[in-house]
Formats: structure tokens, sequence, C-alpha cells
């Protein structure tokens, strides 16, 4: 009967084991794919927005009669003299080359090398050779002579509409890694095809690039400079990492892995003529989905095996007494995350965008002109209902009129104005919305309206409320223990007072009184009085907290925490040490100082009772470390696990049954040395001699 039972909880961990596995890696995969399509989005907006750049270049800048005259009869000097100006300007705005090339694809004018001409591009430049032989534009990116980059090449025609040649208005690589990074606060870095770089590249223009990690790909050193420039740290990847990116470079198809904490999205830059794959960007963001994936998985396997067990001994104890007991286990995985398919492999770029972004774009009255599909859903109103009115319809009565004036003052001078707002949808619901609102220009550089984009932040938010409301409950629970040790406190010294009292009467009532008698009965009831109000005192003071950080005697401030917790020492026997010079003084938030020392002394207290500690020892010590002092607090309770030691200041971190804690105790605590009083707090096993006997426990240390 037992290897049956042994060979079905073996089972039963195999079977979990790889349910559990399967559905983290669902989980995770869902979300590498949506991050991935995320990453790619931003770049497809960021290469789409200077695309519409090159368009507005061409048409205000290429398109002018005395440019045209100037490339038609061949007139160099003239033509550079003529764009020289708008070069510089251009250069501003990050522009790398404007290049003009005849119609059999001899190169004309390189506005970036004007001297460098004459050489034909026909097997380097397949988009030149496209559009002088189709007279079509085309962009992409493509290698070339000087640079690679991302290029937009447009046909040129006579006032008599005859072709003469093309135009190239390119941008670089780097250009689009610096705006990636300041927009979104991606890493990103470049890498190119080694065999084409020294196929085509002018030899003086080869040094521009250096051997990347992958054996077959360059980076560009001005990639390399940005990066380091910008304190942006080294990518390193494992050995194994390296393969199976390699593997996956080879099927030349979007993808992303993950590296520690980070996800790493590669891009492949294909040649828009000949289609094949000339390198790769990298998108890296923070993301740390994977590793709470796994824990959350390890977590809920634990559970799921303990309860196996304990349900298996159960049945196994029945069958053995012959009681009959139904037992029914229902198992139910919820699963949330269902992932819309992105615009059908992404032919229609402009729906994808409007999908999935929160955009709106106004009119300089406010007036709004044109919403994205995403706006629509999130506010409930139809593109209809919101075209030519201002954005109030969808305002919250809970943000400050102050928010929203601050707002315009800041968009109307010309600056971006970035912040949380919080909006009310058609349907009555509110919403939290992180924004980003700037101006809009026209060609002529006449500010013609406003653009914002946005992204939902309400799960966030509420997350935050949530959380909040957690370590408040945390510390009312400390509270009603402390009103529970002042209640027992009170009992005695009341009954002592009532016992005087009665005694008295009972003297009185047989004529035995005397004034000897009433003086030390009311002295001795008036002192217990005063340990009375001394006990509220204290209480009092621990819920009155001005936050400000004041020099208090430490000595004193650990006597106040000992009788806050009195009634638990005596209850469970504890023996209290506290080895603390009278002298010394610290800054601190002092009720929130208690409050970490309650916190501790709890943590040690549950230590004590799961750990079956009969002699129970806490010990409190301090002592000045240069110009801090230092507070260690430990106990005799075994110490804590080191597989968990590393977390136990985590939020929602527990060892002990969920409804036994929120796992915010220590966690409170280390915010409260941390963030508020700028201290720190450290924990580890340490084992001391008392009273020569050997002990182990958790040792806590706070500097402040």
């Amino acid at each position: 009967m037992k290897k049956y039972f042994i060979t079905i909880f073996v089972l039963f961990i195999f079977f979990a084991h790889n349910i559990a596995h399967n559905i983290k890696d669902k989980s995770i995969s869902n979300h590498k794919l949506e991050k991935t399509n995320e990453a790619y989005l931003k770049y497809l907006a960021t290469y789409n927005a200077h695309k519409e750049f090159a368009n507005i270049v061409f048409r205000t800048i290429i398109q002018h009669d005395d440019i045209i005259n100037a490339f038609e009869n061949k007139n160099r000097n003239l033509l550079y003299d003529l764009l020289k100006d708008d070069y510089k300007e251009l250069e501003k705005f990050n522009v790398k080359q404007l290049h003009f090339h005849l119609k059999n694809n001899d190169s004309f004018l390189r506005m970036h090398r004007p001297n460098k001409f004459g050489d034909n591009l026909s097997e380097v430049r397949g988009t030149v050779k496209y559009v002088n032989k189709y007279q079509k534009p085309i962009d992409g990116f493509e290698e070339g002579k000087v640079f690679n980059g991302f290029r937009y090449v447009f046909p040129v025609y006579n006032k008599n509409n005859t072709h003469i040649g093309s135009v190239e208005i390119s941008f670089s690589a780097l250009l689009f890694i610096e705006e990636l990074n300041e927009s979104y606060a991606m890493k990103c870095n470049l890498y190119i095809n080694k065999q084409i770089v020294n196929k085509k590249l002018f030899t003086t223009e080869k040094t521009n690039y250096l051997q990347s990690i992958f054996d077959n790909y360059y980076n560009q050193k001005t990639v390399i400079n940005y990066l380091k420039n910008n304190k942006l740290e080294k990518t390193t990847f494992t050995k194994e990492i390296i393969q199976n990116i390699n593997s996956k470079i080879k099927d030349e198809k979007i993808f992303s892995i993950y590296n520690n904490d980070k996800l790493i999205t590669f891009i492949f830059l294909q040649n828009p003529i000949s289609k094949k794959v000339i390198g790769f960007l990298t998108i890296e963001a923070n993301d740390t989905i994977k590793s709470q994936k796994e824990k959350a998985s390890q977590i809920i396997l634990l559970l799921i095996i303990t309860i196996m067990l304990i349900v298996l001994i159960i049945i196994y104890r029945n069958i053995k007494s012959k009681e009959k007991i139904k037992l029914d286990l229902h198992e139910k995985l919820i699963q949330n995350t269902k992932l819309k398919d992105l615009s059908k492999k992404l032919k229609e770029n402009l729906q994808t965008y409007s999908n999935h972004i929160i955009y709106s774009k106004t009119d300089l009255r406010g007036n709004i002109i044109e919403v994205s599909d995403a706006f629509c859903k999130i506010s409930q109103y139809t593109k209809d209902e919101l075209i030519g009115i201002t954005h109030s319809i969808i305002r919250s009565k809970n943000i400050s009129k102050s928010v929203y004036d601050d707002m315009w003052n800041i968009i109307k001078s010309n600056n971006i104005w970035e912040g949380e707002i919080q909006n009310i949808s058609k349907n009555g619901n509110m919403y939290w919305i992180s924004s980003i609102i700037y101006a809009q220009y026209n060609s002529s550089n006449e500010k013609i309206g406003y653009i914002a984009i946005a992204r939902n932040i309400t799960n966030t938010k509420k997350l935050e409320r949530q959380h909040e409301r957690l370590m408040q409950a945390e510390k009312l629970a400390s509270m009603r223990d402390m009103i529970t040790n002042i209640s027992h406190q009170w009992r005695q010294p009341l009954s002592v007072i009532s016992t005087s009292a009665t005694t008295l009467i009972v003297q009185n009532e047989i004529n035995n009184l005397s004034k000897e008698d009433i003086t030390k009965t009311c002295t001795f009831i008036n002192d217990r009085t005063k340990f009375l109000s001394k006990t509220i005192d204290n209480f009092k003071n621990y819920t009155n907290d001005n936050g400000i950080i004041e020099e208090t005697n430490l000595s004193e401030l650990v006597v106040k925490f000992k009788e806050l917790v009195q009634f638990s020492i005596d209850k469970q026997n504890i023996t209290f040490i506290q080895n603390i010079n009278e002298n010394i003084q610290i800054d601190c938030l002092k009720n929130d100082l208690i409050q970490c020392f309650i916190n501790l002394f709890n943590n040690s207290k549950d230590a004590y009772l799961i750990n079956n500690i009969e002699e129970k020892i806490f010990i409190m010590e301090a002592f000045k470390d240069d110009n801090n002092i230092v507070i260690t607090i430990r106990d005799n309770a075994k110490g804590i696990s080191s597989k968990i030691i590393n977390k136990v200041f985590e939020p929602y971190f527990t060892t002990k049954h969920q409804s036994q804690g929120t796992g915010l105790g220590l966690h409170m605590t280390y915010n409260l040395i941390v963030q508020n009083m700028h201290g720190n707090i450290e924990v580890s096993n340490k084992e001391y001699e008392y009273k020569k006997n050997i002990y182990t426990g958790a040792c806590f240390k706070i500097r402040l």
C-alpha cells in the first residue's frame, strides 16, 4: 500500500512540475511576444517619423526651380552653394547625407563630401539604380560606399516633368539609437554584416567599425562611443546565450531573448532591393517578468506538492482505519494573458500604431482633430464624438484645475509636458494614463497644434493603492498587539488599586483606620495611577508622529519599546537583554524606529514558536561606528534558512502561512530604515555565547 501511494505521489510531482513549467513558459512566451511587438512598433514609429521628415525636406527644399535647374545643367558648384545653408540646418536635425545622382547612377554631389563625385553607384547602391530605372521613390536601410544608414531616395524631374536623376536623404543608425534611448529609455546597438562592410565601403571608411561579440558582424564606432558617453553599461552574454542568438540570427526573423532581468529584441535590417539582411538592431529594456514568473511557479508547485502530500497522508490513514471519507479536490488554473494579433503581420503600420498607442492631436485651441483607436477604446468614445471638442470631455474632477493650467503654460511655451493624469471614460470608469504632450509644427516651422502620446497605467495605480493599504494594515496589526499589551499591563495595577480601596473601606467600617494607613494606601494608589498614566502617554507618543528626524536618546527609546511589548515578554518568558550606553544619541524618526523594533521583535517571537524554542533570548546592543550608530538585534531562534535569507525584505515574502502574515513586516522595516531615515539594515545568521551556552539566531544590524 505504501509503495502504491509513493508511486502516486512521485507521478503527481512529475505531472505537477510539467504543468507548472508549461504554464510558466507559455505566460513568459506570451509576454515576450507582446514586448517584442512593442519594441518593433517603437522602432517603426521612429522610422516612419524620419520618412515623413525626408518627404518634407524633398518637397520644401529640393523641389525648387533653382535647385532643379542647377542639377539639370550639372552645375555642381552652383548646386552646392544653393544648398549649403539648408544642409547646415538639416545637419542640426541629424540628416547624415544629401546626395544627388545622375540618371546613369553616377554620384553627382555629396553635400557631406562635395569633393568626392563621379563614381558609379550601380553595383553598390541598389536603391539609386532602382529609382533611376523605375522613377519611383524607395526607402530602407542600405549599405553604401561611405556609410550604412536609413536612406530615402526620390526621383528628380525638371519643369517639363522629364526625369533627370535622383536625390537621397539619409539618416545614420546612431540617430535612431539616440532617439529610441531618449524617447523610450531603451538601450540600443547596431550590428552590420562584415562581408558587406569589407566589400562596399571605401577603404578609408572601414576604420569606423569594430569587431562585435558576434563573429560575422561589426559594431559602429560612433554607436559604441555614444553608449560609453551616456554610461550605458556594456551588454554581456554567456556562451550558451550567444550560441542561442547565433542560431536565431540565421533565421533572419525578429526575436527577443532574456539576458538576466533584461529583454533584448533583435530587429533585422533588410536591403530594400535585394531583401537580404545586412544587419540588425538590438533594443534592450528592463524586464523582470521572467524571474517573477519562475519564482511564482516554484511557490505554486511547492504549495501543490505540499497539499497533495497532506491529502495522500489523510487518505492513507483513513484507509487503514477503514473510515470512508469523500475528498473532492478541484484545481482551477485561470489564465488571463490573451494577446491580440497585431494587424496581420504588420501590413498596415499606421493602423497598428492607432490600435496600440493612446494618441491624440489638437489644434492650437485644444480642439481634437485626430485620435487613435486606442484612445477611443480606453475613453469609450467614438472618433465622431471626439473630433472637434476638447479633452475636457474625459477630464476627471479628481485632478486639480491647476494641473491643467500648468500643462497649458508648459506646452504654450514650446516645452514638453510629461505627467500622470486621471481621466473618466464615457461609461463613468476612471482610468490613469502617463502622457507626453508637445507642440506640432508645419513645414514653415509654424506651430499648428499639439500632439499627446500616452500609455495606460491604471493597473499600476491599483497595485500602488493596494500596497499602501496592506502596509497600513500591517501597522494597525502592530498597534492592535500593543493595545493588547497595554490592557494586560493595566489589569494588575487596577486589581491592586481595587484591593487597596476595599481594604480602606473595611478598616473604616471596623474603626481600625489610622491616618498613617490612609496616607500609605493613597500614596500606593497614586503610584499605581502614575504607572497607568505613563503607559497611556507612551502609547499616545507612539501614535503621534510629526514625521521629523530628530536627535533622541537611544536607551530611553528602547525602554519605551520594551514597555510596549512587556506583556509578550512576560507571557512567552523571553529573556530581554539590553546592552546600550545611556549616553548614545541617535538621529531618527522615534516612532518609526520603535515600529521597526516591534516588527523585529514579532519576527523573533514567531520564530520561537515555529522552532519550539524553550529558553528564549532577545538581545539589543548598540555602538558608535565613525559618524553612525549601529544597532544589533538578535535572538536564539536558530536563524533564517540560507535559501530565503536574501529575500526577507522583499514585499509579500513570508515563511508563514498566508493566514498568519502579509509578508510586509520586514519589508516595512526596510522602508522605514532606508527610505524614511536614510539608513541601512542587513540580516545574517550568527552564533554567539551567552552564560557559557552556544546559541544560533538571526542578527539584524541597523545603521543610522
